[in-house]
């Protein structure tokens, strides 16, 4: 024990921290390589100083010193806190049924990363009504100085192993560490949890949402009605509320899971049909070639070279007269070297109504477009409707143009008119017309800039 002390002193420890604080860590610090009974509250209640201040002061010591302590094992608190519990002459049948739990949930991997309290608390109060005790969680939390949710959480996690759904004569009588398997750690068993319900969510938003509804409204139920749902349903309503709740949730996941599972062969069943009947369609072979495309694109006119027979998708090479109509049409319109192409710009996801569902390459353009594919041809190489469109086209852009030099010369006079007079001439109202309308100046130059540059 006096090394300790030396090589603080020769490390520049000491300075700059309370005295008691140190020795509670070089004591403590002692405790842990001994192996004895004693917990850092317990350093802090006598010094009466807050326990976190303590935790750092210790953790600074050993990182500066490089010191290797062993893992607390909480068995070594069983028999000081059971003693605490007033079990009377049973205590020590208490203590070991504890010990037997700690060593269960040591496998269990719920002692691992955990306060050895917790792990304490939740032990004796399992023990405790195994031998007939009534003690309440406020009791054990007032002895193990833990807090309640801390000690709740460990006996749910002892509730999701295999002993907890054993009785307390079989919790005493069989051998806890042979039994069954080991159980998963909590955290790893919690992030599955949370991984299936993301991946229901992403494949059933809906179900996955029913189901929240439907576990939210079983835990809102009372005991009474739990069982008489449970009876209803054909299942055992032995346990306790807890145990029941996750039977009845476990069922109607299970009846879920089933349903699904029905469903899956009549879904594949419909899409197998649906992949059979599109491959089993195609174009009738006719004239010189035949186009074939999937039904997404049914009734839309194929391109063909010119002087060849104009087939459709869905292989109507011309038996309906009006197709044939139709086909007549778009070959007279390839020999003249008129561009065909779908309506609204594209195929049939573009909004094409059918057979001859198309119009000439002049209309469903911008009005740059129109003059870049009409500036190489004459009024005689275009037909009325293309005269007339080119029209309006032409009358629109006269039209823009004649709004915005108006609207120009309209600002910029009003501009002009109200900067001949200063601001002592102007009230307030007047400075703030001019303010916006020299604004809106500027904001439509820059609007009519780009307009120009795109």
């Amino acid at each position: 024990m006096p090394i300790i002390p030396r090589c603080l002193a020769q490390h520049n420890f000491i300075q700059g921290r309370k005295t008691t604080h140190v020795i509670a860590a070089c004591l403590y610090t002692v405790c842990r390589r001994e192996k004895t009974a004693h917990l850092l509250i317990d350093y802090s209640d006598v010094l009466q100083t807050n326990v976190y201040m303590l935790g750092s002061c210790f953790l600074k010591f050993t990182r500066m010193l490089s010191l290797t302590l062993p893992i607390i094992d909480p068995s070594l608190y069983i028999h000081r806190f059971a003693s605490k519990l007033e079990f009377g002459d049973r205590t020590h049948l208490v203590s070991m049924s504890a010990l037997r739990l700690v060593q269960r949930m040591k496998r269990d991997w719920i002692q691992t990363g955990r306060r050895p309290s917790g792990i304490c608390g939740a032990a004796l109060l399992i023990a405790a009504r195994i031998h007939g005790f009534r003690r309440t969680q406020k009791e054990v939390v007032r002895v193990v100085r833990i807090c309640d949710v801390t000690l709740r959480k460990r006996l749910v996690e002892f509730s999701d192993t295999s002993l907890g759904q054993l009785t307390a004569r079989q919790l005493e009588t069989l051998d806890l560490e042979t039994f069954g398997p080991a159980a998963d750690p909590p955290s790893f068993l919690r992030n599955r949890k949370i991984d299936e319900m993301q991946q229901r969510l992403l494949e059933d938003p809906e179900g996955e949402a029913m189901r929240q509804r439907r576990e939210a409204e079983i835990k809102s139920l009372k005991l009474t009605d739990l069982k008489a749902r449970l009876t209803a349903l054909g299942q055992s309503v032995d346990g306790r509320k807890p145990q029941l709740l996750t039977r009845l949730i476990e069922f109607h996941d299970a009846e879920d899971e089933a349903d699904r599972l029905e469903k899956e062969p009549e879904e594949q069943a419909d899409t197998a049909g649906g992949v059979r009947a599109l491959t089993q369609e195609g174009g009738r072979e006719g004239g010189n070639s035949v186009t074939q495309v999937t039904q997404s694109t049914a009734l839309v006119p194929a391109v063909v070279p010119v002087g060849r027979r104009v087939t459709f998708a869905d292989g109507s090479g011309g038996d309906d007269p009006e197709e044939e109509s139709v086909a007549r049409e778009m070959e007279e319109a390839l020999e003249s070297e008129v561009v065909l192409r779908p309506a609204g710009g594209g195929g049939a996801a573009s909004g094409s109504s059918g057979p001859g569902s198309f119009e000439e390459g002049g209309k469903g353009q911008s009005a740059w477009e129109l003059v870049d594919a009409t500036a190489a041809r004459t009024n005689d190489d275009m037909d009325e409707e293309e005269q007339q469109v080119l029209l309006m086209y032409s009358v629109h852009i006269c039209i823009s143009n004649l709004c915005i030099y108006i609207y120009m010369y309209l600002f910029i006079f009003v501009c002009i008119y109200t900067c001949t007079r200063t601001n002592d001439d102007m009230d307030e109202e007047e400075q703030q017309v001019l303010f916006a309308c020299t604004r809106f100046i500027y904001v439509y130059l820059i609007y009519v800039y780009l307009s120009i540059c795109v």
